[in-house]
């Protein structure tokens, strides 16, 4: 199990597509766009604080972290599909190699709330392109 680290690029893409997911007036739960930034600003620096516990220089004095810078405008939506593969996918890289999660549990939650949401908007969309 390696843990890979994800670029402010890549989590301005996964916030500019949830956000404009979570906006639509079907999405089945509520977070408002001034909730939804800081929350993938948290989970990117739990994924650097994963990847830099698991491949930190021992031989450095310090371990320095650079809070993700995430864009709102810096970003091409992506499918719904690979969003939800994207939040997964951070979620398992919030985890080091020895089982340790960075995440708190009110973000662990949340996290798992909304990929929840969105595998049920995924079905519904699938099943009424069915039709």
């Amino acid at each position: 199990m390696s843990v890979m680290r994800f670029s402010d690029k890549d989590l301005s893409c996964i916030y500019g597509s949830l956000a404009d997911t979570v906006s639509h007036p079907s999405f089945m739960m509520s977070i408002d766009e001034e909730s939804l930034m800081p929350f993938i600003i948290r989970v990117g620096l739990c994924n650097r604080l994963a990847y830099e516990y698991n491949y930190h220089n021992e031989k450095a004095s310090e371990l320095v972290l650079k809070i993700p810078t995430v864009s709102e405008s810096d970003y091409s939506d992506m499918p719904l599909k690979k969003l939800i593969e994207q939040l997964l996918l951070l979620d398992y890289n919030c985890v080091t190699n020895s089982g340790r999660c960075f995440l708190d549990q009110k973000d662990k939650e949340l996290l798992d709330q909304l990929v929840y949401c969105l595998r049920v908007r995924y079905i519904e969309i699938l099943e009424s392109q069915k039709r």
